[in-house]
């Protein structure tokens, strides 16, 4: 993920009113989460964690997911926010001119 655009996704979720436009949510993480398994990734425990999740830290409306990468190379963090009740993810954002 650019890491630009995951600033500015932060950066809106904390400062933007609630009352902004959302920014659509490309997956239910619970589904997104199973497919990361299925494709060998392993969820990596962090502190503060949600039930059911313990890759997960979370506050009030954004979340990180931490997961290692099926090489055992390096991990990834996912930005997740609340919405109606689950986590979503974003859907992938290109700032190149393809």
């Amino acid at each position: 993920m650019n890491r630009l655009f995951a600033v500015g996704v932060i950066a809106y979720l904390v400062i933007a009113p609630v009352s902004a436009f959302a920014i659509p949510c490309a997956s239910d993480y619970s589904i997104y989460r199973k497919q990361l398994i299925a494709e060998k990734w392993t969820p990596v425990a962090v502190k503060n964690n949600i039930r059911g999740f313990t890759e997960v830290s979370t506050g009030s409306r954004i979340a990180t997911a931490k997961w290692l990468n099926p090489d055992r190379t390096e991990t990834f963090t996912f930005i997740l926010w609340w919405k109606k009740m689950k986590l979503c993810i974003s859907p992938q954002f290109s700032d190149s001119t393809e």
